[in-house]
């Protein structure tokens, strides 16, 4: 039986450190703007057009999927926000937000391993002063 290599492990611990943490931008978003009114989010949904300098899909925002699901579609969220199609390829791969929080995740987990690392040291020599002074 093939065992994964620590790349694939790394690759596969930061994707679902990002999928959690977008989750939670989602689940954050929802909760604060619960109360919008559909005119709220459709003007929320033209600032980061303007933002972004094109018509965003629903995981290049955080509150697209909220919004979708408000308006009753993506489609119709744009034209009741009167923004033209989105002209860019729907891949969530190449969206900013998605590689922004890529090295953002990947930045936390290389402090947790620090962390990590220093705590075992940090055990390793009381461990050793523990049998030096036990002679």
């Amino acid at each position: 039986m093939a065992y994964p290599g620590r790349q694939n492990i790394y690759e596969a611990t930061i994707r679902r450190m990002v999928q959690e943490s977008l989750a939670q931008q989602e689940q954050d978003f929802r909760q604060q703007h619960a109360a919008d009114t559909d005119a709220q989010l459709l003007k929320y949904l033209r600032a980061c057009a303007n933002r972004l300098h094109h018509t965003p899909w629903p995981g290049e925002i955080v509150g697209g999927s909220f919004i979708q699901e408000r308006i009753g579609s993506w489609n119709r969220a744009l034209v009741l926000a009167r923004l033209p199609a989105p002209t860019t390829a729907n891949q969530s791969k190449s969206f900013a937000r998605i590689q922004n929080e890529i090295e953002k995740q990947k930045e936390i987990y290389r402090q947790r391993k620090a962390a990590k690392k220093e705590l075992a040291n940090q055990r390793r020599l009381q461990q050793e002063a523990k049998r030096n002074s036990s002679k």
